[in-house]
């Protein structure tokens, strides 16, 4: 299952992620550890630290030419199946609006995601949690764009709501 192995991929090798010591919000506070989700969970405030949301995005797919009739099982010994995953990661973060470290703290949290993304290592076998299908993924990290939002006042005024979307390109075969 392309679309579940990925998105929960990627959300397991984002989730936790810790800032650069000394990278504060307020001068001495260090900034909360990312929390990535894939669906946005109910009650979640985006006050309490940065989110990311993964989405499935885009996923172009392709039948690899070699020996081995098609099956409808996977894992089998028919040819293998190339996957162009677009995957998108929005990045939310409302902070005080009364912030002396405001213009550098969000990109801060963008540059560190990215960071870890790129430093995952290749290739890796991964089994889909739902239906435990296997599959590689081949590619990741290796190309970005990011978009980064403008900032909106929340409704008190008292925060400014920070936004980023990184779409990243993810390469997984599964044979079948």
């Amino acid at each position: 299952m392309p679309l579940n192995s990925v998105a929960n991929h990627v959300r397991e090798a984002i989730n936790g992620v810790v800032f650069p010591s000394g990278a504060t919000y307020d001068g001495t506070t260090q900034i909360p550890a990312l929390q990535a989700h894939i669906s946005v969970p109910m009650g979640t405030v985006v006050t309490d630290g940065p989110h990311a949301f993964v989405w499935g995005g885009n996923v172009a797919e392709a039948r690899q030419t070699m020996g081995g009739p098609r099956a409808q099982q996977i894992n089998t010994t028919s040819p293998f199946r190339v996957l162009n995953h677009r995957v998108s990661i929005v990045v939310r973060w409302g902070l005080p609006s009364n912030l002396t470290t405001q213009d550098s703290v969000f990109p801060v949290v963008v540059d560190t995601i990215i960071e870890n993304l790129r430093g995952i290592p290749m290739p890796v076998q991964i089994n889909d949690e739902q239906t435990n299908r296997p599959s590689t993924i081949q590619i990741i990290g290796e190309e970005f764009n990011t978009d980064y939002g403008q900032v909106y006042a929340m409704k008190d005024q008292r925060y400014w709501l920070y936004g980023a979307k990184i779409t990243m390109a993810v390469r997984e075969v599964i044979q079948q």
